[in-house]
């Protein structure tokens, strides 16, 4: 999943490169302008901090068991945290061109992943064919994050069915399973 979206990740930067906005944005993104860094700027660091710690927890915590005695974990902390942050830098420079040319404010928050950027690729010239391509990233980035994060109640429902000494449903049917009582229970929420 990964390696496809990153493909998808450099084909929309690729397209963006030849935006008129894209050196703006390059200016926006990495520009350092002191007046600006605020408590807020603190606040809102921590949050993806946060937010990038509870999957990359899960993660280590599924695959952790899985790296060599030799590989020192704080080596691979590290690669996580620099592919994060080259990961999260490409976005940026995919979403703030096409923002940038529809004459958006830049600061939508929250609402600019489902409101603002269909509409912004609804009036771009190829747009449809780009939205598509952009979404379908992110449809692969949440998917493979899913993975991962059901993988850790998925081994132990594992370990509690052989306990009990019940034949084991598969994964796939343990995983099926926690994500129709997920959007159900969802449902009782609203």
């Amino acid at each position: 999943m990964i390696p496809l979206s990153i493909m998808v990740l450099l084909l929309l930067i690729s397209q963006t490169i030849n935006s008129d906005y894209f050196y703006q944005s390059l200016d926006y993104l990495f520009k350092y302008e002191r007046e600006e860094i605020t408590f807020n700027s603190f606040l809102l660091a921590i949050k993806h901090a946060f937010y990038t710690l509870s999957i990359g927890v899960g993660s280590l915590m599924v695959f952790g068991s899985y790296v060599p005695k030799k590989r020192g974990i704080g080596m691979i902390v590290m690669s996580v945290a620099l592919f994060d942050i080259v990961i999260s830098s490409l976005i940026g420079l995919v979403v703030m061109p096409v923002l940038m040319f529809s004459q958006i404010d830049v600061t939508t928050g929250y609402d600019l992943l489902f409101v603002t950027l269909p509409v912004v690729f609804g009036e771009m010239i190829d747009g449809q064919f780009f939205g598509v391509i952009f979404f379908l990233f992110v449809s692969l980035t949440a998917l493979s994050s899913a993975m991962v994060l059901l993988l850790v109640p998925t081994s132990r429902i594992k370990t509690l069915a052989s306990l009990i000494r019940k034949p084991l449903r598969s994964p796939k049917t343990i995983t099926s399973r926690q994500s129709l009582l997920g959007v159900s229970s969802s449902r009782w929420i609203q």
